[in-house]
């Protein structure tokens, strides 16, 4: 149960790991969230965000640990969605058409720097914020060093707040 193997046929390798773990993920996501079929959901989400991007297991050294942690985290996250949707809701009815495509404008902006960001850069900086990895999970999962996913990272943010400066930049000078 520990390491993924690549072979020449992704396809037969997905199947193989998706026997194999996904059982185990949804069991696992159940004990968190309590919710049998949310549990098959978000595991489904799992397996195909790594078919999607079938290079991410070409860095994982312990194909266990990396499923763990990402089952993990998307049970948590599922739980925190949970509990703030109906405050993201009230929050929304507080905000100007205006503010809510300014947000709109923001978050297409930092996707864009997102996708530019080179590959291992933005797998990092992804893994960190969106899987909610801690960057000795992700250095383990890479085998890679800490001090480099700390650097990575340390990049990846300096790039946002460039863009960020820019833009805001633009307001004020929209807004004089």
């Amino acid at each position: 149960m520990t390491g993924y193997t690549e072979h020449s046929d992704c396809g037969t390798d997905m199947a193989t790991l998706y026997k194999r773990y996904y059982g185990r993920v949804v069991a696992f996501i159940d004990c968190v969230i309590h919710d049998r079929d949310e549990a098959n959901s978000l595991a489904q989400d799992i397996f195909l965000k790594l078919l999607e991007n079938k290079g991410v297991l070409d860095h994982v050294a312990n194909v266990d640990t990396y499923l763990y942690v990402v089952s993990r985290n998307k049970a948590l996250a599922y739980l925190r969605r949970k509990l703030k949707v109906s405050e993201v809701e009230c929050e929304e009815e507080d905000y100007s058409p205006e503010d809510l495509a300014l947000f709109k404008e923001l978050s297409e902006l930092l996707a864009k720097v997102i996708n530019r960001m080179p590959a291992q850069r933005r797998r990092i900086f992804l893994m960190s914020r969106d899987e909610g990895l801690s960057y000795q999970e992700i250095a383990d999962i890479l085998s890679i060093s800490r001090r480099t996913v700390e650097t990575q990272i340390y990049l990846a943010m300096q790039e946002i707040r460039k863009a960020m400066f820019v833009f805001l930049l633009f307001l004020l000078y929209l807004t004089k």
